[in-house]
């Protein structure tokens, strides 16, 4: 059987959105770092506050609302570029960086992965299909090694884009270290 190789970069994302339904709600903010193989950062990344409609806005409930009410990210929507632009920006810092084919990363990055998919095709088009979900990783640790789960890095990033990326490489790299050691 010939498998044809994965791409060694990580394209790590998060989104913030006004929910999580991508056929009713919005992008607010995308932050995507990329990373080697070691998950070492090639550069600082690109985070965009990004403009969503009045209606996608009014219709965030209560909870979310507060929730980008408290990290500050509501305040900073006016100052947001339209979906269109914000895709242009982190299409070219992914392609920066590779052409085509970087694995997606993060934590519970399908729900991330339906939002690119919806609002910005063209980044989700060089993207490969495969996803590096830190969330299931820990899943995993909870189940068979609570030891090594209870000793994983706290999250602060207080849902913010990039806080919560820097957030998702330290805890792979924690998972990598202290969980994923075993030899064949």
């Amino acid at each position: 059987m010939c498998v044809a190789p994965t791409p060694s970069h990580l394209v790590w994302v998060d989104c913030e959105m006004t929910g999580l339904n991508p056929e009713r709600d919005e992008l607010l903010e995308v932050a995507v770092i990329v990373t080697d193989k070691d998950l070492l950062p090639l550069d600082e990344g690109v985070n965009v506050v990004v403009s969503p409609s009045s209606e996608a806005l009014g219709a965030m409930d209560n909870y979310v609302a507060r929730m980008h009410r408290v990290s500050g990210l509501l305040d900073e929507l006016s100052n947001g570029v339209p979906v269109s632009e914000a895709q242009a920006m982190v299409k070219e810092y992914i392609t920066k960086h590779i052409k085509t084919g970087g694995i997606m990363s993060g934590n519970s990055i399908a729900t991330d992965r339906l939002f690119i998919t919806r609002y910005m095709p063209d980044v989700h088009a060089i993207l490969h299909y495969r996803m590096i979900d830190v969330s299931s990783i820990k899943e995993l640790a909870v189940r068979w090694a609570p030891e090594i789960y209870s000793g994983a890095p706290n999250k602060k990033g207080g849902h913010r884009a990039m806080a919560d990326v820097l957030e998702s490489i330290a805890e792979l790299a924690y998972y990598r270290e202290h969980f994923l050691t075993g030899t064949a």
